[in-house]
């Protein structure tokens, strides 16, 4: 559906309601599973893929996401150019700037930054992909 959370909870609600079964010819099918596997468009090249969704688990800045800057600004209050005309959840009056939790350092001949809560991990460095280039402008994570 490509709605994200609402498409996947509006689907589900539509399907325990019979919608699809009504609206369906008997020639017709249709996955009602919106997480189910599609065919794959393009010819296969890659044999295996890690996909991690990590729903309350340690966030990237504890783990693979070193932000240096955030150290020399650990305590002090957020710059007002950061929270002018944003919306943020659960958020009031002027937040404080949180550093690094965790040691960091580098790894592996790529100097991948990977935090010490991760020791085997890091020493894996190099056979790691990090997609660092994904940006939104959700205040949250599901609206």
């Amino acid at each position: 559906m490509g709605a994200g959370f609402a498409g996947l909870a509006l689907t589900d609600l539509l399907n325990r309601d019979g919608f699809f079964g009504r609206h369906l010819h008997a020639d017709q099918t249709i996955n009602l599973n919106p997480l189910a596997s599609k065919p794959a468009e393009l010819p296969r090249g890659v044999r295996s893929c890690i996909f991690l969704m990590m729903n309350g688990a340690p966030s990237q800045v504890d783990t693979f996401d070193y932000k240096p800057e955030l150290e020399k600004y650990n305590g002090r209050d957020c710059p007002s150019e950061y929270l002018e005309g944003q919306r943020f959840a659960f958020i009031q009056g002027t937040p404080k700037m949180l550093g690094p939790i965790y040691k960091f350092s580098q790894h592996g001949e790529s100097g991948a930054w990977i935090s010490d809560r991760l020791p085997h991990i890091a020493k894996h460095a190099d056979e790691l992909c990090f997609i660092k280039s994904m940006v939104t402008d959700q205040f949250n994570h599901g609206p």
